[in-house]
């Protein structure tokens, strides 16, 4: 399976950006997701940051702005070269990039501040050890950020089921296993964090429609949620397509 997993990245690194640039929706997603995600950690200057699955560095890059000394780790060799490019061509410093595996960790005990995994434990079958090791490696009172794609969203009804169920289609990706706030929480918990925050992100009411919109009603999509997401994100923090979870090492 590790393989297949790192294969299939390896091919998705070629043109990341520009691929994800090329669906208005998909560029929100992304662009409210790292948002998140950078307020979440939120960054102080000489912290030390482990980005457990840093793919091309499209958070790194807002974090090192920050200050911070980041290390980014990816199973992925492609992608750490793409990511190897994307901080040359910005000319960004402070960021140690390396193949690695977020299940066996070669740091230390007590190493980071602040650990992350953003669109990552769903790629990884035993996404528990993965959170045991980032556990390990983090210092008490630590923060460790996750965020996965939510089951329990819109989203995740047209995956799991009008794809899935309904349509019988097969999902391309070799592991790719949506999480549930309830799966997120236990697995944190049974590994000494405490969860301090949650909010959901992106609502834009699931993908099998407003993926093939016209780009003038993707736009206008676009322009209602993000101003109704704030709301959305307080009141159902449960219910976003991304799941975001901030917890404390204790």
């Amino acid at each position: 399976m590790e393989h297949e997993i790192k294969e299939f990245f390896d091919k998705a690194a070629i043109d990341r950006n520009a691929n994800i640039a090329r669906n208005l929706i998909v560029e929100y997603e992304q662009k409210v997701r790292s948002q998140m995600v950078i307020s979440m950690i939120d960054p102080k200057p000489e912290e030390v940051i482990l980005d457990g699955g840093c793919g091309n560095a499209r958070d790194l890059i807002q974090l090192a702005l920050h200050g911070c000394k980041c290390i980014g780790i990816d199973l992925s060799p492609n992608m750490i070269e793409e990511a190897k490019k994307e901080l040359a061509t910005r000319n960004i410093q402070r960021v140690e990039l390396e193949v690695g595996d977020l299940t066996n960790l070669r740091f230390c005990d007590e190493t980071f501040d602040k650990v992350f995994a953003s669109e990552v434990l769903e790629h990884v079958p035993d996404y528990r050890k993965a959170v045991s090791e980032m556990a390990r490696v983090l210092k008490p009172g630590g923060t460790l950020v996750v965020t996965t794609p939510n089951r329990h969203s819109l989203y995740g009804f047209d995956r799991y089921i009008i794809c899935q169920r309904i349509l019988r289609l097969k999902h391309r990706h070799p592991s790719d296993e949506w999480k549930t706030f309830k799966e997120l929480a236990s697995a944190l918990e049974n590994n000494g964090f405490e969860i301090v925050r949650s909010a959901g992100v992106c609502y834009v009411p699931g993908f099998l429609v407003p993926y093939h919109l016209p780009t003038a009603l993707k736009k206008l999509l676009i322009t209602i949620v993000r101003r109704v997401e704030p709301w959305l994100s307080r009141i159902l923090p449960h219910s976003g397509y991304v799941l975001a979870i901030k917890a404390v090492k204790r």
